[in-house]
């Protein structure tokens, strides 16, 4: 029985944290929106990882950031990606 209680909560766990931060389809819209774009694979790593220190999703991102929401913090990072 406890066994069977574990193996629920686990499940659970794991189903829960694909709706935590960005999830895989997420990471995948990014990087074929940023390779539209022109930028380089590696780029394109370097700036999700940036985006996602910062932002909860993708889609909390593209909004923050047309709307002119930037912090020092991810303009720094930015910065990192670009040299």
């Amino acid at each position: 029985m406890n066994r069977l209680v574990y193996i629920f909560i686990l499940t659970l766990c794991v189903g829960a944290c694909q709706w935590l931060g960005w999830g895989a389809l997420d990471k995948l819209r990014f990087q074929n929106d940023c390779k539209d774009e022109g930028y380089l694979i590696e780029s394109c790593n370097c700036l999700l990882a940036c985006l996602e220190v910062e932002y909860e999703n993708y889609d909390q991102a593209f909004k923050k950031i047309l709307a002119g929401f930037e912090s020092e913090r991810l303009e720094r990072c930015i910065d990192g990606c670009n040299n």
